[in-house]
């Protein structure tokens, strides 16, 4: 053996005795899509590997996966991995963390918010110390899964008698003060985006209409729409409005012209460079509540319940909002048009697993809150 081979062989010898045969991947959907490309169920997990900044040192994270979902009835589980989320960028860094596997005879529908309650008779630890990973750049999805990091004990997996498979992250310390973040899943709940922004359409307080609030949950099949359009000014004028919906948005016949389109155009009183830019349904518009709050105000729509029928999933939706304002010198009426919004229905369908996740200041916590159907994506060997 020449000295060139000696090292080799002592390297393969110091190398864990762990036979790389075989992995699986939970949640499974996340094999074949990737999370945000068709409904808002991109859900980037960050507990797990906290930075660790201000006061906020400890963090813990527990993801349990449905029995139903694992992709082998029985296996001898030999390590995990985990990957970058979509178009993340992230610094290379060490964690201080303890991570556990058991499992467990709680389904992910019954985790409860105490840590300890979800995990089997025999949790295990297999891994304690400095967890080590890469930086990353923004790349195709998927990204590559990190190598495998091997169990300090392998844990003996039985669907048959379990209702999930359960990894527990619990990190005290990160080298760089920054979290690294796991690619994440939820439910497919709809999306909301920017149809039309108006940098030049200012309202009495001088500025354009353009943040929003909304609840992702709600815009399912049988849940409930709700908006908060922000950053107007106090002026109590601003009760008198409008949300108009629509069909189409942008390049949309409306009457004799297309939006976007001057809204002084229709004889309305209006700046000149305010615009309105989607379809209306009906021909009315539903108030919206004006509420002021310190110098500003916003004015917000809720609960206003959607179809609970299957095939109102993947529906589109436009919305703007008209309102009366006041010009702050000469006190003239005019109308100021919103953001231009557009809403993606969602399925409402759900993943087969449950996060458990809490930050804090004194400790690794004993409990955290539950969130249904989310969960970081996990590669298991076998």
């Amino acid at each position: 053996m020449n000295r060139l081979q000696l090292p080799f062989a002592f390297a393969c010898l110091a190398l864990p005795l762990v036979a790389q045969t075989s992995s699986f991947v939970v949640p499974t959907k996340a094999q074949t899509v990737r999370p945000g490309s068709i409904w808002y169920d991109d859900s980037p997990q960050f507990w797990a590997l906290w930075g660790n900044t201000g006061s906020t040192v400890f963090s813990r994270a527990q993801y349990l996966y449905a029995a139903s979902d694992v992709g082998v009835p029985s296996a001898l589980l030999q390590g995990f991995s985990f990957r970058s989320p979509y178009n993340y960028q992230q610094q290379a860094a060490t964690y201080t963390t303890t991570v556990i596997v058991s499992e467990s005879p709680t389904p992910p529908g019954s985790a409860q918010a105490t840590f300890a309650m979800n995990h089997g008779t025999s949790p295990t630890t297999v891994f304690s110390g400095g967890l080590s990973v890469p930086a990353t750049t923004a790349t195709p999805w998927p990204q590559a899964f990190l190598p495998m990091i091997p169990f300090a004990s392998p844990v003996a997996w039985t669907g048959v008698v379990s209702q999930s498979l359960v990894i527990d992250y619990q990190t005290s310390a990160s080298s760089n003060g920054r979290s690294w973040t796991m690619e994440g899943m939820r439910a497919e709940w709809g999306y909301s985006t920017t149809e039309h922004y108006q940098s030049n359409c200012r309202h009495s307080g001088g500025s354009a209409s353009g943040g929003w609030g909304w609840n992702p949950s709600g815009l399912v099949p049988g849940g409930s729409f709700l908006l908060q359009l922000s950053g107007y000014p106090q002026n109590p004028s601003l009760a008198t409005n409008a949300l108009f919906f629509g069909l189409t948005g942008l390049g949309t016949p409306f009457g004799p012209f297309t939006t976007p389109f001057p809204l002084a155009s229709l004889g309305l009183p209006a700046p000149l460079n305010c615009q309105w830019s989607i379809d209306v349904i009906g021909g009315a518009g539903f108030p919206m509540t004006y509420s002021p709050s310190g110098t500003q105000a916003s004015l917000t729509m809720s609960n206003v319940p959607f179809p609970n029928t299957p095939s109102f999933a993947g529906a589109v939706l436009y919305t703007q909002n008209l309102a009366l304002d006041l010009d702050p010198v000469l006190g003239t009426p005019n109308l100021f048009p919103s953001i231009a919004i557009k809403w993606l229905i969602g399925t409402g369908n759900t993943i087969p697993c449950t996060a458990v996740t809490n930050l804090s200041s004194s400790g690794i916590p004993t409990t955290g809150g539950v969130r249904q159907s989310e969960a970081a994506v996990t590669q298991f060997w076998y």
